[in-house]
This record gives structure tokens, C-alpha cells and sequence, in this order.
């Protein structure tokens, strides 16, 4: 299982194969091709991921205001660094009392444990954000902190299956309708959708 995939080989195979059945001969690279595949179709259609690195990220932010930045899923931060005159040198290292992750109850979120969107000032900070393309630099851990959501897993078992199934489906239709014409299969399914909807928060 590839880092930031949402679902193992194993937990496909049991879908796609009955209990006590010999699965097809399938050729387990395309199969973990296809599950990476899914994974990230899914970050892009949630704009988020639900994984974090194991070493920090340095990552560019254009502020929208100067006492907050929305950063997106966000772990921690280990330096936080602002360009004050807009020649990408990032010349002004930010202490920790100059700033705080929000929401400050993130913690006890049941659904992301531990996850912050947004790097706020403190009342005491000496900073502020410069509201100028690509002025600050966070250096930290960003992403999802807990384990992979259940109905995150779900759907990329769902999608995996589809694609897997997808050459028996030629041109995409499925099969006849009454009436005439053909059930053709739709680039995310509904069920996928509602799945992933709480998730969704277009953030790239």
C-alpha cells in the first residue's frame, strides 16, 4: 500500500471477488496503479487529502488579510516566514507567540482530530500578514492527521471497482434501458459523490 492511498489491495480483491471464490488472475501493480489513481482523484475532487507526510512541507500562501491565513488542512507548523517587500526572500521569521492555529478547539474535532485551517496573529504578535502574491511561507505538516475517513475508504473501494470493471463496459454505457439508449457510467457515480461531500472544501 502506497502512502496516501485510501484502501489496501486485499480490501478490493474482497469486493471484487465473492468470499471463498479464487479472485481472476489480476496483476497486483495495475491493481495498486489503480487504487493510487482513485486516491487522488479524490483529493482533487475534495480539494484536500486525507494523509500527511512523516517530514515537514514548505508551502507559499498569497494572505487574503492581514491577521489570518487559511492554510487548509494543517497539522502543525514548525516556522512560519513572510516576505515584507516582494523579492521571494523570505526575510521575517514569526515566533511562536506571534501566532496561533485555528480553530482552537481542533483538537477535539471527531471528525479530523488535530487539524487546523487557519494561522491567526495573536494579540501580543508583532506581525502581520503582507496581503501580496506569495508572501508567506509555512513550514509544517499539512493534511489529514487521523486515520482515512470511513466513507473516504468507501469510496475509493467504489471507484477501484468501477474502473476495474470499466472494460466490460464498452464506450461507457453499461446496458439498456427501456425505451432505448443506455446507462452510461458518469465520472464520479452519485454514491461516490454523497460520500465525499462533507469533505469537499476546494482548497488546492
Amino acid at each position: 500500500m502506497a502512502t496516501g492511498d485510501y484502501c489496501t489491495a486485499e480490501e478490493a480483491k474482497r469486493r471484487i471477488w465473492p468470499d471463498n471464490v479464487t479472485p481472476d488472475t489480476l496483476n497486483d501493480t495495475e491493481l495498486a496503479n489503480t487504487i493510487s489513481a482513485a486516491s487522488r482523484g479524490i483529493d482533487e475532487y475534495c480539494g484536500t487529502r486525507f494523509y500527511s507526510t512523516s517530514s515537514d512541507e514548505n508551502r507559499y500562501f498569497t494572505p487574503e488579510y492581514s491577521d489570518r491565513l487559511w492554510t487548509g488542512p494543517l497539522i502543525s507548523v514548525t516556522t512560519l516566514y513572510t516576505d515584507e517587500d516582494g523579492d521571494r526572500t523570505y526575510e521575517v521569521t514569526w515566533a511562536a507567540t506571534d501566532f496561533e492555529l485555528y480553530p482552537w478547539n481542533a483538537a477535539l474535532d471527531t471528525v479530523n482530530p488535530s487539524a487546523y485551517t487557519e494561522i491567526r496573529t495573536t494579540p501580543i504578535g508583532r506581525y502581520g500578514f503582507p496581503r501580496a502574491p506569495r508572501s508567506t511561507m509555512v513550514t509544517g505538516k499539512f493534511g489529514w492527521s487521523a486515520s482515512t475517513p470511513a466513507l473516504v475508504k468507501e469510496a475509493c473501494i467504489l471507484q477501484v471497482i468501477k474502473w476495474h470493471l470499466r472494460p466490460r463496459a464498452p464506450f461507457g454505457v453499461l446496458g439498456p434501458v427501456e425505451g432505448g439508449g443506455g446507462i452510461t457510467i458518469p465520472v464520479i457515480d452519485p454514491d461516490i459523490k454523497m460520500m465525499l461531500t462533507r469533505f469537499k472544501v476546494n482548497f488546492t
